[in-house]
C-alpha cells in the first residue's frame, strides 16, 4: 500500500478511536511499523556505501587473460612458477603469451597470435603417441635451451649445438627423449632421422632450432612411445610436428626475457 495515504489516514483514525475512548498505543504501533519500513539516514548512506564498494572493487580478470593453474599431465611441474607462457589454440596456429608474477598480480610481457603447434593439433599429454603430429596439452617444466645460433644474452642453461648433437627420439634407447653428444658418448639409437627410431641432428634444421627451450614434457622420466623432443621454437611456413613455434623475433625475446629462477613453465591449451 502506498505510504502517503497511510500516513494522511493515520490523524483521522486516532481522533475516531480516541471519541470511542480508545487508547493510543495501537497507532503508536502502527507508527512504529511503519518506520521500520523506511531506511533512516544511516542505513541509507550505508547502503549506498555499501553498493558502491561493490561496484568499485576491481574484479578478478577472466581466465583468458591470466596465466592458467597447471592441470594434471605428463611431468607436470614440480615448483611454483613466477614465469609462465601460455599457449592457446586456434587450429594449428595459436596465441603465445609471456606472462610474469608481480605483486599486483600477473603481468603480460610478451605476446604473439603468430604462434603454430602440431599439424594434427592438439591432445592430451596423458594420452599422446609419438609420431601423431599432435601438441601435448598440460603445463610443463622449461629448464634448459639450446641452438645452431650462439645464445641472445639468455640466463637459461644454453648449448650452442654442433653436428654432434642429436635428439634421441628411438624409444628403445636409454637416453630417449634427451640431447645426445654422438662424439662424446656412443649412442645406442641410429644415427638417422628415417624410419619409426629416427632421431633429430639438430643442426639440419638451422632454421627452426636457430634457438629453442626444451619442454619437459615426458621428461625426465619418459614413458616410451609418448613422444620425443617437444621444444618451444623458432616458426617456419608450416605446422609443426609436435612443438610450439613463435615468430624469430619473438622466440629472442622469450629467451632473454627467461630465468631459471623464477622457474619458467609453459601450459599448452
Amino acid at each position: 500500500m502506498p505510504l502517503l495515504p497511510l500516513l494522511s489516514a493515520a490523524p483521522r483514525h486516532r481522533s475516531a478511536r480516541l471519541r470511542r475512548g480508545s487508547s493510543v498505543p495501537g497507532l503508536v504501533l502502527i507508527l512504529c511499523g511503519l518506520a521500520a519500513l523506511l531506511p533512516t539516514s544511516a542505513q541509507a548512506t550505508s547502503l549506498e556505501t555499501t553498493t558502491t564498494a561493490a561496484a568499485s572493487t576491481p574484479m578478478s580478470a577472466p581466465s583468458r587473460t591470466n596465466p592458467l593453474v597447471a592441470r594434471p599431465a605428463a611431468s607436470a611441474p614440480t615448483t611454483v612458477s613466477s614465469q609462465r607462457i601460455t599457449v592457446r589454440a586456434r587450429g594449428t596456429w595459436a596465441t603465445v603469451t609471456a606472462w610474469q608474477r608481480t605483486p599486483s598480480g600477473w603481468r603480460r610481457i610478451i605476446a604473439t597470435r603468430a604462434g603454430r603447434i602440431g599439424s594434427h593439433g592438439l591432445v592430451a599429454g596423458t594420452k599422446r603417441i609419438q609420431g601423431t603430429g599432435t601438441t601435448p596439452t598440460g603445463s610443463y617444466d622449461m629448464t634448459e635451451a639450446f641452438g645452431v645460433g650462439p645464445a641472445p644474452g639468455t640466463r637459461m642453461r644454453y648449448r650452442h649445438v654442433g653436428r654432434c648433437d642429436w635428439w634421441d627420439a628411438d624409444r628403445r634407447s636409454k637416453y630417449y627423449n634427451n640431447r645426445v653428444n654422438v662424439c662424446l658418448t656412443k649412442p645406442d639409437f641410429p644415427l638417422t632421422e628415417r624410419g619409426r627410431y629416427g632421431s633429430e641432428q639438430l643442426i639440419r634444421h638451422a632454421a627452426i632450432y636457430r634457438w629453442a627451450v626444451v619442454i619437459d614434457f615426458n621428461r625426465p622420466d619418459p614413458v616410451r612411445g609418448r613422444g620425443a623432443g617437444i621444444f618451444l621454437h623458432v616458426n617456419d611456413t608450416r605446422p609443426t610436428t609436435g612443438c610450439v613455434s613463435v615468430p624469430y623475433q619473438t622466440m629472442r625475446a622469450i629467451l632473454r626475457w627467461l630465468d631459471p629462477a623464477r622457474h619458467p613453465q609453459i601450459s599448452i591449451r
